[in-house]
């Protein structure tokens, strides 16, 4: 468990490389040694960082294997965990009707359960990814802000949530440009506040981006170049890629 816990912090800090081999290492290690719930476990967040990576059928794949290993261990917080994952993923590769009756139906056989209240706030996360690419950019706005909720408004222990809100906010058919830029910022100084590299990265290349469109200046570009070249490792990931292609692009 503290390898799955420690390789998604170095993800989410910017050791990519690290962050993904720390992942599989735990996953092998349970495998190893046989422990049913380890395995349900490394599986769990090899799905997680598969999400957060972009890559869905490997999440779809991740997801389906902790859904077999669910059923034969009786876990159901696992297995409904398994479906949102599916769902999500399902979601992203084309079929959001198919993915948010997935998600939510999993989110019905999760709250019949007696489950760790820490998984919750993420699981709003993800229903509200869910409903914005389903088209539903309201209920998936009153799904992020419940998740902000819970921490209360000075938390920034999860500024990638911000980056949501903001997504979602730039979802909409007339968006709100000025909160969408508003939770990029927070999330951004959330993030660097917590050493949170990536996350930094990821609100930074979205602001640019919408600046850019607004037609403001300065457009942020620096501050974006600055914290990508700390970036060693990783570099072929999908959020250093987007973020190297609109550094190269320059300003519109």
């Amino acid at each position: 468990m503290a390898r799955t816990a420690s390789g998604i912090l170095l993800w989410q800090c910017g050791a990519l490389d690290q962050g993904i081999d720390r992942v599989e290492e735990a996953l092998e290690v349970a495998r190893q040694i046989g422990h049913p719930y380890s395995i349900a476990y490394g599986l769990h967040h090899n799905g997680l960082l598969a999400l957060y990576r972009k890559r869905y059928e490997d999440a779809r794949r991740w997801a389906r294997e902790l859904s077999e290993v669910s059923e034969d261990n009786d876990y159901p917080v696992w297995g409904t965990l398994a479906t949102v994952f599916d769902g999500v993923a399902t979601s992203y590769l084309g079929d959001p009707e198919t993915g948010l009756t997935m998600s939510e139906q999993g989110i019905e056989l999760y709250h019949g359960l007696t489950t760790p209240p820490v998984f919750w706030p993420d699981l709003l996360r993800l229903r509200a990814l869910v409903h914005s690419i389903a088209g539903l950019p309201q209920r998936a706005l009153e799904l992020i802000d419940e998740a902000l909720a819970i921490g209360g408004p000075e938390d920034l222990t999860n500024p990638d949530f911000h980056i949501v809100k903001g997504d979602v906010l730039m979802s909409f058919p007339d968006p709100d440009n000025d909160k969408a830029e508003e939770s990029y910022r927070t999330a951004a100084h959330g993030a660097r506040a917590g050493g949170f590299h990536l996350v930094e990265l990821q609100a930074l290349t979205r602001l640019v981006g919408l600046r850019r469109r607004l037609g403001k200046s300065p457009d942020g570009s620096e501050e974006l170049a600055d914290v990508y070249a700390t970036f060693t490792e990783g570099l072929d990931e999908h959020d250093l890629v987007v973020a190297r292609r609109v550094l190269t692009r320059g300003p519109e």
